[in-house]
């Protein structure tokens, strides 16, 4: 969930040379929005937040405000 909401992760994949994220935290490097692990960072490539249609993470990151620290719970 994200700020309450459900966020549906409809492909995402392991990024093993990505730095690694406390678990939970979401972050852009570069073109890529990664989600922290217990071990490695997934890469988002496409999500659902809720009440929308799937979209590219990267739509839905930037849409984000800027600044605030996303984390998943």
């Amino acid at each position: 969930a994200l700020d309450g909401a459900r966020l549906k992760l409809i492909e995402a994949a392991i990024a093993p040379d990505a730095a690694a994220l406390p678990p939970g935290e979401v972050a852009a490097a570069g073109r890529r929005i990664l989600v922290g692990t217990g071990d490695r960072p997934l890469e988002l490539v496409h999500v659902q937040p809720a009440g929308r249609t799937a979209m590219s993470a990267q739509d839905w990151w930037r849409g984000r405000p800027a600044g605030e620290r996303t984390v998943l719970g």
